[in-house]
């Protein structure tokens, strides 16, 4: 499918837009310019609460981004961030309509993460849209991560596994459907399941694959005693439980995914997804929703036709302000990746060690890594500081003794050689974070990896002008 010749945008015979690597985003300075090209490294922000990063480089690259006339999906976590992308929307002139509310509070809509997967991806196996599963079911209790991943080890791995395979077979692949083959499952009763098997796979051909799924259910679980089996089975409903009221039954658990959020439209369309389940309101059930439907807008980012060149082809934006709420293990990977499929990542956060609540540590480096430009706000976290000192590193300096020798030839010898740090900590303490008694004038230290800035060194202090709409508020 070819994603970029199908339905058009009426801009009313404009001109092509300038989606070059080469195009500005944010002028640092007079000489220093970060480009669309460099969104697509990726970007992490960090700076304390009032620091001003959401209201000073967060919504000068928001506007610019919307500005430039590309898509994206922005995650929320602060109750008023829908309403404040409206308002960058505006200011950019775009459409009222280039913002779509997922969920609309003024309409209901419905995303079956199973059922786009398995539509939209003709290579997906039950292994991936398992992994799906897991991750919804995860991603609740981050601090049980483990111990919930040992559920998931050999047999109840092997069943929601086998289970999907079953419902791939039988082209019936929903969260509801899982839910009807788990009802089965939990009594193997011979004959309601011979009726449910027969009804499920009714007309449809049954191959090798398809007899190897049968055998798992029909030979090898009724062999396996009642109480080892519960020990499976049951985290298996507790898992699908999580899907079955509230907001998570009214957008998963549904059969079906609304065209209206189809992440593709980011491209075809460059419509920018807002989730409008703002985490700091819906602690568990905004996190599920948000993370799995990010989760799956990357795969469709992934997935993405090449069709046309570069220059043509759209980009789009991941945005997630707190965004180590949101993030999660594949995060990494996905950006490997990111450069080749256009994608621009920004991430927000105040510190190091709020990723470490979601993330294990090798995760969190594996992230940071992977995002090239940083920019770090005031700050008075001693971590974080010390990540920004040792990102932008040392630099050696030599220094030499000259002096005259016989017959006044100058001579030059080596005194000492020692690695300095480029910048102080202290100095992420001292920078000015916006509010009128600082002209709302927002401090940050940008860096970004293998390049040199005007200033000769590998880091740049800007200042960024607070934008109006935070009413004198840094954030």
């Amino acid at each position: 499918m070819n994603w970029f010749r199908g339905k058009k945008r009426d801009d009313g015979g404009a001109k092509p837009p300038d989606w070059s690597v080469g195009r500005p985003l944010m002028h640092l300075t007079d000489r220093d310019i970060w480009t669309l090209g460099d969104s697509f490294e990726g970007l992490q922000v960090f700076g304390a609460s009032g620091s001003g990063k959401t209201s000073g480089s967060g919504a000068l690259l928001a506007t610019n981004l919307l500005k430039i006339g590309i898509g994206g999906l922005v995650l929320t976590a602060k109750p008023d961030e829908p309403v404040l992308w409206k308002g960058y929307a505006k200011e950019a002139k775009r459409p009222e309509n280039d913002i779509v509310l997922f969920p609309d509070p003024d309409k209901p809509q419905a995303f079956d993460f199973l059922t786009y997967e398995t539509a939209k991806n003709p290579h997906a196996t039950s292994r991936d849209l398992a992994s799906l599963f897991v991750t919804a079911a995860r991603i609740s209790r981050p601090r049980q991560a483990v111990s919930i991943a040992d559920y998931w080890e050999g047999a109840m791995k092997r069943l929601v596994q086998e289970s999907l395979e079953l419902l791939m077979a039988a082209g019936q692949v929903s969260v509801g459907n899982l839910r009807r083959v788990a009802d089965k499952v939990a009594y193997m009763d011979p004959v309601e399941w011979a009726e449910f098997r027969d009804e499920l796979l009714e007309s449809k051909v049954i191959d090798e694959g398809v007899e190897a799924v049968l055998r798992y259910f029909e030979k090898r679980l009724p062999r396996v005693p009642d109480r080892q089996r519960e020990g499976f089975i049951d985290p298996f409903f507790t898992l699908l439980r999580t899907f079955e009221s509230g907001i998570l039954a009214q957008v998963f658990a549904c059969g079906k995914a609304d065209g209206a959020v189809d992440p593709s439209r980011c491209l075809t369309e460059r419509k920018v997804i807002v989730m409008s389940l703002p985490t700091a309101l819906n602690p568990s059930d905004g996190r599920i929703v948000q993370v799995l439907y990010k989760i799956v807008w990357q795969r469709a980012m992934q997935r993405r036709a090449y069709a046309e060149p570069e220059v043509d082809r759209p980009p789009a934006f991941l945005w997630a302000d707190e965004s180590q709420v949101f993030a999660s293990p594949g995060d990494a990977e996905f950006q490997q990746f990111a450069r080749s499929n256009r994608i621009a990542t920004i991430y927000l956060t105040q510190n190091l060690s709020n990723y470490l609540h979601y993330l294990e540590d090798n995760q969190v480096r594996s992230l940071l890594g992977n995002l090239q430009t940083k920019i770090f706000h005031a700050n008075g976290d001693p971590e974080t500081n010390r990540f920004a000192v040792d990102t932008i590193g040392e630099r050696h300096r030599l220094e030499f003794n000259i002096r005259r020798g016989e017959e006044r030839r100058l001579e030059i010898e080596l005194e000492k050689s020692t690695d300095r740090r480029q910048i102080d900590s202290a100095r992420f303490t001292m920078l000015r974070k916006g509010g009128v008694g600082n002209n709302r004038e927002v401090d940050g230290v940008v860096f970004q990896a293998g390049r040199t800035w005007s200033n000769g060194n590998n880091w740049l202090q800007v200042t960024f002008k607070q934008s109006g709409r935070a009413d004198g508020e840094a954030g």
